[in-house]
């Protein structure tokens, strides 16, 4: 009798009846798939979001003229669905995970416009000068001593929040002044404002500033006394560049400002803030705009999650939603195409007229008030009432060409 063999089998992934060897290829491809898949699972795993919730008997303050108050809404992703009585969302998400608010008043987030995210990580870790810690001129200088006592010499010692306005009776330095606090540190002290900066004579040495240094601008510069010597105080971001460059070599690393980051919008969101908008980012490169999507938006890349599962980027939480304008002279940041993002966005671009009046570059119809702190704290002219930074035409083609 012949000896008859089982048809192979058809039509399936695996075969018992394979060579050995290609039964070990196809379970080594099982094993890399499913590896594969678990991988991206864990990749593409995101913080434990609320889930979908109908709120009720709540006292909720819509801001709306229809309907200024309400008792119920339904939200989901982040999002309010649904808002009006308790019986109309009620009877629209039976269903859905309920929350009795038992009368408590529920407030929209607020929203800052005009914030500075980046500027904020970069202040986070300075020492505090400002006038909400120090409410006299010896309690600021005093501070300014012990942070210079705890440095080695050579470190950098940058402070933030001076603020001649809010403190009475302080004096804008000088350079011979802060030359006898820190004379072997680079030291800063940035104002209050964010327009205005004090260095002594380390800081410009090591940014290679001199008093043959040209000015970036009318509106931007190192000030000068009447023999042309440096004073130490420098107007306006672009003069101060040169600083923040060295900065990035010594201070700033990128570990320490993705941890400010984190911190400054952790505070926004301590502080009731549910979205906060970036006007005019000071940045170079696209490096920090990663970052900010993939710590606001609703839904993170797989790139970016993957950089996060490395360290790369940080783990993402709730934080506030994230809106950006360019500054006039960095628009090669503009995304070619706008995405709709109701959690992240590059918006467009700031340009500015005119400057500050904490730097008397403020344009005026009238000159500044004479006064104390005009003539000795912030050093404006008698009858100096500012000038525009661009031409009113040039305003006029560059809102031209970016507003759509």
């Amino acid at each position: 009798m012949k000896k008859r063999f089982p048809k192979p089998i058809k039509n399936t992934f695996y075969n018992p009846l394979m060579p050995k060897r290609m039964k070990r290829k196809y379970l080594l491809f099982l094993l890399i798939l499913a590896v594969l898949t678990a991988a991206y699972i864990y990749i593409r795993k995101d913080f434990t979001k609320a889930v979908p919730t109908v709120y009720s008997n709540g006292t909720i303050i819509t801001l709306e003229e229809k309907m200024p108050f309400a008792e119920a809404m339904f939200v989901e992703n982040g999002i309010i669905k649904a808002i009006g009585s308790n019986e109309e969302v009620l009877a629209l998400y039976p269903h859905q995970k309920k929350v009795d608010l038992q009368g408590a008043t529920v407030l929209p987030g607020f929203i800052d416009p005009h914030t500075h995210v980046a500027l904020s990580a970069f202040l986070e870790n300075m020492v505090d000068l400002s006038g909400f810690t120090h409410a006299t001129a010896d309690e600021v200088w005093n501070e300014l001593r012990r942070a210079v006592n705890n440095k080695k010499p050579g470190e950098w010692i940058v402070c933030r929040g001076i603020d001649p306005i809010l403190v009475k009776g302080l004096q804008s330095p000088n350079i011979a002044f802060l030359d006898q606090i820190a004379p072997e540190n680079p030291l800063i002290l940035i104002s209050q404002s964010l327009h205005t900066y004090w260095v002594n004579s380390k800081t410009f040495e090591k940014a290679a500033i001199t008093n043959d240094t040209p000015n970036p601008s009318k509106s931007s510069f190192y000030e000068k006394d009447s023999l042309g010597n440096l004073t130490g105080l420098i107007a306006e971001q672009k003069a101060f560049l040169p600083i923040l460059e060295q900065m990035k070599k010594e201070v700033i690393t990128s570990s320490i400002l993705i941890n400010s980051t984190t911190e400054v919008l952790k505070n926004y969101a301590y502080n009731g803030n549910t979205t906060i908008v970036s006007a005019g980012i000071t940045i170079n490169d696209a490096k920090p705009l990663r970052l900010y999507e993939h710590l606001s938006t609703d839904k993170p890349s797989f790139v970016n999650q993957l950089l996060a599962t490395f360290g790369m980027l940080p783990k993402r939480s709730q934080y506030p939603r994230h809106f950006l304008y360019i500054r006039f002279d960095k628009t090669f940041l503009l995304p070619k195409a706008k995405k709709e993002n109701d959690f992240y966005a590059i918006l467009g671009v700031k340009h500015w007229y005119d400057g500050s009046p904490y730097t008397g570059s403020m344009y005026l119809e009238e000159p500044y008030m004479v006064s104390n702190l005009t003539k000795n704290g912030l050093h404006i002219p008698d009858g100096y009432r500012g000038k525009p930074l661009i031409k009113q035409n040039e305003l006029v083609s560059f809102i031209k060409k970016y507003h759509t």
